[in-house]
């Protein structure tokens, strides 16, 4: 989207990432913000609007990377909020996720021609046929990775690639703290903003059952991150974390993008 509209405001028709994005700070704010309703950049894609849930196992087939993410509270909130209910999911088996993901892949990005059997085979056929909640969360699962994960990291693999390393670090951590350890699914999308921002020492969530010590932990990792993303602003780097240096994208010799990342997440209590 954001290459059509660089292209449409008068900056190179081909995206790269330095120049492009300049480009685009230059152009006045309030024509960025029209141009994310002018249907000329909406897509089949665009339908559906991103979820950026971090938690779960990323490509559970993939021989080189593992990266957690997961979709479920997209599927709840646009597929079916009964059937999907983060409290009191119905069991789904084998045969149905095939339906439901051709069904939801059919719907949602018909012009993209996924192939949902591809997709069943990577991610739900690995599971017994009486694995029901392994196998609604990799139906989540599937859809949060095609819908934000993969595009998310093709994103920052193309800024680090495309850009000067000296100039351009790209950073990338994961997110897999939730606020519910009762809830079948991953972590809620959009929670790490409001840990950005210290909600837990503004507000206790806690809920019948949640201990002392689990609000304590919110609060560790609250103050983790903002303490992180304080040095990034500052000092163009997020600083070690736990002693250990956070690494940003590098290319090795053979010009392969590693991408290290850190995960946020509780490591106290449940």
């Amino acid at each position: 989207m954001w290459a059509s509209v660089a292209a449409d405001n008068g900056c190179e028709t081909q995206f790269r990432a330095n120049r492009s994005v300049e480009c685009l700070r230059a152009i006045n704010g309030q024509n960025l913000i029209e141009s994310t309703f002018d249907k000329r950049y909406k897509t089949d894609v665009n339908v559906v609007k991103p979820y950026v849930i971090y938690g779960d196992q990323f490509l559970p087939k993939s021989p080189t990377e593992m990266i957690p993410d997961e979709g479920s509270h997209v599927l709840s909130a646009i597929v079916n909020a009964q059937k999907y209910s983060p409290t009191n999911g119905h069991n789904l088996t084998k045969s149905e996720a095939r339906l439901e993901l051709a069904n939801i892949f059919g719907r949602f990005f018909p012009a993209l021609g996924v192939d949902a059997d591809d997709v069943y085979r990577l991610y739900v056929q690995q599971y017994a046929d009486n694995d029901y909640p392994a196998i609604r969360q990799a139906v989540g699962r599937a859809l949060g990775d095609y819908l934000t994960a993969c595009p998310t990291i093709l994103f920052a693999r193309g800024v680090a690639a495309g850009g000067d390393t000296n100039v351009t670090q790209v950073y990338q951590y994961l997110w897999s703290v939730k606020y519910d350890s009762n809830t079948w699914h991953g972590s809620d999308p959009g929670l790490d903003v409001g840990f950005m921002f210290g909600d837990p020492f503004r507000a206790s969530h806690a809920t019948d059952g949640v201990t002392d010590g689990q609000v304590l932990n919110e609060r560790r990792v609250s103050l983790s991150f903002m303490e992180t993303v304080a040095h990034f602003a500052r000092y163009g780097n997020p600083g070690p974390q736990e002693g250990v240096e956070w690494q940003s994208y590098y290319t090795t010799k053979r010009m392969d993008i590693i991408n290290p990342y850190f995960e946020f997440t509780k490591r106290i209590g449940n």
